[in-house]
């Protein structure tokens, strides 16, 4: 991930939760960390507090909702979906 194209976004703590909408779309919690480290853009989401990353998985364009928790000491996957194309 080039971290200069995603300010402030850091890596995720060994405790961030994994998202179930991704594990029915055959994501697993090892794919979200492995896209989130690839990340290429982060946006904010219209739901205040959340983000959105970009990413890819198997050559195709994803999102990543995301939300920090507390003290920003857990991130949240709220969702992952595949962009079409």
């Amino acid at each position: 991930m080039d971290r200069e194209r995603v300010p402030g976004l850091r890596p995720l703590p060994s405790h961030a939760s994994g998202s179930v909408d991704g594990e029915r779309r055959g994501v697993t919690e090892v794919d979200v960390r492995a896209m989130l480290e690839r990340a290429t853009a982060l946006e904010p989401n219209i739901v205040e507090g959340r983000f959105l990353i970009h990413a890819r998985y198997a050559q195709r364009p994803w999102i990543v909702i995301v939300a920090p928790h507390g003290a920003a000491t857990l991130l949240v996957v709220v969702t992952d979906y595949e962009v079409p194309e």
